[in-house]
């Protein structure tokens, strides 16, 4: 994966990724990534409040080292705001496996 030109919305419709947590996490990397790789590491440390190793992981899309938790965090400490969509899955059916 190339960081420097990471479309979400791509890798949304990949089939190599198909967990959901890694989608949101790379979904909240690319949106650092895109936003943010026009600034020195230097600065965005200061702006995160990470350390520099930890810049350098985001700024390459190692996404796997972040909580979800902590992605928002940074996105927020950004300036942007997160907002989660929580659908019906149309296909499940609900089950139960009752003995009388």
């Amino acid at each position: 994966m190339n960081p420097y030109d990471i479309d979400p919305n791509s890798i949304k419709d990949s089939t190599e990724v198909t967990d959901k947590v890694t989608l949101l996490k790379i979904q909240l990397t690319a949106n650092i990534v895109n936003n943010f790789r026009h600034l020195p590491q230097k600065e965005l440390c200061q702006l995160t409040g990470l350390d520099k190793a930890d810049v350098s992981r985001l700024l390459v899309a190692d996404y796997q080292r972040f909580s979800i938790k902590r992605l928002i965090n940074l996105n927020q400490k950004l300036g942007f705001n997160i907002e989660i969509k929580i659908t019906k899955n149309k296909d499940f059916k609900l089950t139960t496996n009752k003995k009388n």
